[in-house]
Protein backbone atom coordinates (compact mmCIF):
# COMPACT_ATOMS: atom_id res chain seq x y z
CA UNK A 1 0.00 0.00 0.00
CA UNK A 2 1.53 3.18 -1.15
CA UNK A 3 1.98 6.18 1.28
CA UNK A 4 -0.72 8.51 0.15
CA UNK A 5 -3.35 5.61 0.67
CA UNK A 6 -2.03 5.10 4.50
CA UNK A 7 -2.44 8.78 5.33
CA UNK A 8 -5.78 8.37 3.46
CA UNK A 9 -6.83 5.94 5.41
CA UNK A 10 -5.06 7.32 8.69
CA UNK A 11 -7.63 10.50 8.55
CA UNK A 12 -10.58 8.39 7.69
CA UNK A 13 -9.81 6.09 10.73
CA UNK A 14 -9.18 9.67 13.46
CA UNK A 15 -11.24 9.48 15.92
CA UNK A 16 -14.39 12.02 16.14
CA UNK A 17 -14.54 13.98 19.10
CA UNK A 18 -17.82 13.35 20.82
CA UNK A 19 -19.36 16.76 22.32
CA UNK A 20 -18.72 15.64 25.67
CA UNK A 21 -15.00 15.61 25.23
CA UNK A 22 -14.49 18.70 22.97
CA UNK A 23 -16.31 20.54 26.11
CA UNK A 24 -13.55 19.02 28.33
CA UNK A 25 -10.50 20.02 26.18
CA UNK A 26 -12.24 23.67 25.80
CA UNK A 27 -12.26 23.86 29.80
CA UNK A 28 -8.69 22.19 29.79
CA UNK A 29 -7.51 24.98 27.49
CA UNK A 30 -9.85 28.00 29.34
CA UNK A 31 -8.04 26.47 32.74
CA UNK A 32 -4.53 26.86 31.27
CA UNK A 33 -5.06 30.36 29.73
CA UNK A 34 -6.12 31.79 33.14
CA UNK A 35 -3.08 30.55 34.93
CA UNK A 36 -1.14 32.10 32.13
CA UNK A 37 -2.72 34.96 33.22
CA UNK A 38 -2.48 34.35 36.73
CA UNK A 39 1.39 34.09 36.32
CA UNK A 40 1.73 36.91 34.45
CA UNK A 41 -0.06 38.91 36.64
CA UNK A 42 1.82 38.14 39.65
CA UNK A 43 5.30 38.68 37.90
CA UNK A 44 3.77 41.76 36.64
CA UNK A 45 2.96 42.80 40.42
CA UNK A 46 6.58 41.45 41.97
CA UNK A 47 9.00 41.81 39.07
CA UNK A 48 10.58 45.15 37.68
CA UNK A 49 12.58 44.77 34.60
CA UNK A 50 14.43 48.59 33.27
CA UNK A 51 16.50 49.53 30.83
CA UNK A 52 20.46 51.33 32.49
CA UNK A 53 21.36 53.46 29.60
CA UNK A 54 24.12 55.38 31.73
CA UNK A 55 27.15 54.44 33.64
CA UNK A 56 27.15 55.81 37.12
CA UNK A 57 26.73 52.37 38.19
CA UNK A 58 29.83 51.07 36.57
CA UNK A 59 30.96 48.68 36.86
CA UNK A 60 28.58 46.54 38.65
CA UNK A 61 26.12 47.98 35.56
CA UNK A 62 27.24 48.60 32.89
CA UNK A 63 25.72 50.45 30.02
CA UNK A 64 23.81 49.46 28.20
CA UNK A 65 22.15 46.85 30.87
CA UNK A 66 18.77 45.05 31.48
CA UNK A 67 18.28 45.23 35.46
CA UNK A 68 15.29 42.88 37.38
CA UNK A 69 14.29 43.79 40.20
CA UNK A 70 11.75 43.02 43.69
CA UNK A 71 9.33 45.22 43.50
CA UNK A 72 9.13 47.23 47.23
CA UNK A 73 6.66 49.65 47.32
CA UNK A 74 9.07 51.77 49.57
CA UNK A 75 9.71 49.30 52.11
CA UNK A 76 12.52 46.92 52.84
CA UNK A 77 15.52 48.94 52.19
CA UNK A 78 19.34 47.86 53.61
CA UNK A 79 22.57 49.70 53.03
CA UNK A 80 24.08 48.48 50.29
CA UNK A 81 21.08 47.47 48.18
CA UNK A 82 20.92 48.42 44.46
CA UNK A 83 17.64 49.92 43.80
CA UNK A 84 15.51 51.68 41.13
CA UNK A 85 13.97 55.05 42.30
CA UNK A 86 11.85 57.17 40.61
CA UNK A 87 12.94 60.81 40.85
CA UNK A 88 10.88 63.88 41.64
CA UNK A 89 10.02 66.04 39.02
CA UNK A 90 12.54 68.95 40.88
CA UNK A 91 15.18 66.26 40.83
CA UNK A 92 14.68 65.14 37.84
CA UNK A 93 14.89 69.28 36.10
CA UNK A 94 18.68 69.00 38.18
CA UNK A 95 19.47 66.03 36.31
CA UNK A 96 18.09 66.76 32.77
CA UNK A 97 16.98 63.36 32.96
CA UNK A 98 13.28 62.50 31.66
CA UNK A 99 11.38 61.37 35.24
CA UNK A 100 9.47 58.51 33.83
CA UNK A 101 12.88 56.73 33.54
CA UNK A 102 14.21 54.96 36.54
CA UNK A 103 17.42 55.69 38.49
CA UNK A 104 19.81 53.18 39.85
CA UNK A 105 21.79 53.98 42.08
CA UNK A 106 23.09 52.56 45.52
CA UNK A 107 21.59 52.65 49.36
CA UNK A 108 24.45 54.36 51.16
CA UNK A 109 22.65 55.84 54.35
CA UNK A 110 19.25 55.23 55.96
CA UNK A 111 17.19 57.65 57.25
CA UNK A 112 18.05 58.88 60.77
CA UNK A 113 21.80 58.29 60.12
CA UNK A 114 24.65 60.35 60.28
CA UNK A 115 26.51 60.69 56.65
CA UNK A 116 29.50 62.20 56.21
CA UNK A 117 32.38 61.87 53.16
CA UNK A 118 36.41 62.42 53.76
CA UNK A 119 38.41 61.97 50.85
CA UNK A 120 36.03 60.10 49.01
CA UNK A 121 35.80 58.12 52.00
CA UNK A 122 32.00 57.42 53.86
CA UNK A 123 31.47 57.25 57.30
CA UNK A 124 27.94 56.40 59.22
CA UNK A 125 27.41 57.80 62.34
CA UNK A 126 30.86 58.66 63.18
CA UNK A 127 32.20 55.56 63.24
CA UNK A 128 35.84 55.60 62.93
CA UNK A 129 35.88 53.01 60.09
CA UNK A 130 35.00 54.24 56.60
CA UNK A 131 32.32 52.19 54.43
CA UNK A 132 33.99 48.64 52.91
CA UNK A 133 32.95 49.28 49.54
CA UNK A 134 34.15 46.52 46.80
CA UNK A 135 32.11 47.50 44.44
CA UNK A 136 33.72 50.39 43.32
CA UNK A 137 35.82 50.73 39.91
CA UNK A 138 38.79 49.40 40.78
CA UNK A 139 41.12 52.36 39.17
CA UNK A 140 38.89 54.80 41.76
CA UNK A 141 40.97 57.11 43.66
CA UNK A 142 39.20 58.49 46.76
CA UNK A 143 38.31 62.41 46.46
CA UNK A 144 35.92 65.04 48.00
CA UNK A 145 34.70 65.60 50.87
CA UNK A 146 30.90 65.90 52.36
CA UNK A 147 28.73 66.81 54.91
CA UNK A 148 27.98 65.75 57.53
CA UNK A 149 24.57 65.85 57.01
CA UNK A 150 21.51 64.04 59.00
CA UNK A 151 19.55 61.86 56.59
CA UNK A 152 15.58 62.68 57.69
CA UNK A 153 13.31 59.71 58.01
CA UNK A 154 11.83 57.97 55.20
CA UNK A 155 14.69 59.45 53.26
CA UNK A 156 17.79 57.69 51.60
CA UNK A 157 20.97 58.90 50.42
CA UNK A 158 22.27 57.46 48.05
CA UNK A 159 25.18 57.59 45.18
CA UNK A 160 26.40 55.74 42.12
CA UNK A 161 29.72 53.26 42.31
CA UNK A 162 30.99 54.73 39.31
CA UNK A 163 31.37 57.93 41.72
CA UNK A 164 33.41 60.38 39.49
CA UNK A 165 30.53 60.26 36.49
CA UNK A 166 27.25 59.69 38.67
CA UNK A 167 24.75 62.28 40.02
CA UNK A 168 23.32 61.43 42.88
CA UNK A 169 22.67 62.64 46.56
CA UNK A 170 25.96 64.46 46.67
CA UNK A 171 24.73 66.80 43.81
CA UNK A 172 20.67 67.24 44.08
CA UNK A 173 19.78 70.60 46.27
CA UNK A 174 18.15 68.29 49.23
CA UNK A 175 20.96 65.28 49.19
CA UNK A 176 17.99 62.85 49.74
CA UNK A 177 15.21 60.65 47.50
CA UNK A 178 12.23 59.81 49.24
CA UNK A 179 12.32 56.20 50.17
CA UNK A 180 9.05 55.51 49.23
CA UNK A 181 9.73 56.21 45.72
CA UNK A 182 11.80 53.14 45.08
CA UNK A 183 10.29 51.14 42.81
CA UNK A 184 12.41 47.73 43.27
CA UNK A 185 15.88 46.29 44.12
CA UNK A 186 17.70 44.95 41.47
CA UNK A 187 19.01 41.29 42.29
CA UNK A 188 19.80 40.40 38.53
CA UNK A 189 21.66 42.38 35.79
CA UNK A 190 21.57 41.36 32.43
CA UNK A 191 24.23 43.25 29.65
CA UNK A 192 23.58 43.67 26.52
CA UNK A 193 26.26 42.08 23.78
CA UNK A 194 26.27 44.66 21.10
CA UNK A 195 27.94 42.03 18.69
CA UNK A 196 25.76 39.55 19.13
CA UNK A 197 22.78 41.81 19.87
CA UNK A 198 21.82 38.68 23.05
CA UNK A 199 21.12 39.38 26.61
CA UNK A 200 23.62 38.02 28.95
CA UNK A 201 22.47 37.31 32.74
CA UNK A 202 25.63 37.28 34.54
CA UNK A 203 25.23 38.96 38.11
CA UNK A 204 23.23 38.94 41.25
CA UNK A 205 23.29 41.98 43.49
CA UNK A 206 23.68 41.35 46.90
CA UNK A 207 24.49 43.60 49.90
CA UNK A 208 27.93 44.31 49.42
CA UNK A 209 28.27 44.03 45.66
CA UNK A 210 28.30 41.45 42.99
CA UNK A 211 28.18 37.53 43.05
CA UNK A 212 29.09 36.07 39.60
CA UNK A 213 26.97 33.26 37.83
Amino acid sequence: MSDKLKNRKKKKEKKVLSVEEKRKLAIRKCIGLIVALAVVSVLIATIEVAIIPTGSMAPTISPPSIVTGIRTNGHEINRFDVVCIKMSDSQALQTSVNPELPLCKRVIALGGEKVEIKDGKIFINDSPTPLDEPYLPADYVPNGNFGPFYVPEGQLFLMGDNRDNSYDSRYLDDHFFNQKDVTSVVFLVADKTIANNRIKPHSICNKTGIDKI
